[in-house]
């Protein structure tokens, strides 16, 4: 019995586990997607449905899930994190929230310095517990450095650190 070339290459095709979507670079990156008709209809009318649905809402904030259409369930999970979502889940807003209140120093840098420290305009830390954390060695400055996650000048070293009091892991780079 003889083979040809194509009906091999249609075996190995079928015998292929493949991904779906293709995993990796398949379709060229998108350019200025906002721009186009189709994804502004779609914008103003995703917009124009979440204010109908929550317009009769008595409440300051709402909370949206996007779920991948792929995935049965996340593929990552913190076991630390929340177990259920409902009105007394507390939300860790990181990113841009963390700049205000390094903003809000160097707005008043003529009268809070980097290198004071956090008890001279919040005394009641003095109070706190000794051994739990020595607020009076720390300052403005290090608390913007924790609030933005910049880096600390030490060693030139990638670190992944684990945060205490239920935070997630973060990396840091010192440098």
């Amino acid at each position: 019995m003889r083979f040809s070339s194509s009906s091999t290459t249609l075996t190995a095709a079928a015998a292929t586990s493949y991904q779906c979507p293709p995993l990796g670079a398949v379709l060229p990156k998108a350019k200025a997607p906002s721009t186009h008709p189709a994804v502004r209809a779609a914008v103003a009318a995703f917009t124009a449905s979440l204010e109908t649905e929550t317009a009769a809402f008595n409440g300051s904030a709402v909370s949206i899930g996007v779920k991948s259409a792929l995935e049965d369930a996340p593929r990552d999970r913190d076991p630390r994190g929340a177990q259920a979502v409902d009105r007394h889940t507390a939300y860790r807003l990181a990113s841009v929230s963390k700049l205000f209140s390094v903003l809000a120093a160097l707005q008043h840098g003529d009268v809070i310095g980097w290198e004071d420290p956090l008890t001279k305009f919040i005394p009641e830390l003095r109070d706190a517990p000794k051994g739990v954390l020595d607020h009076f060695e720390l300052t403005y400055g290090d608390d913007g450095r924790v609030e933005s996650v910049l880096p600390k000048p030490f060693a030139l070293t990638l670190t992944r650190v684990e945060e205490e009091g239920g935070s997630p892991p973060a990396l840091f780079f010192q440098g």
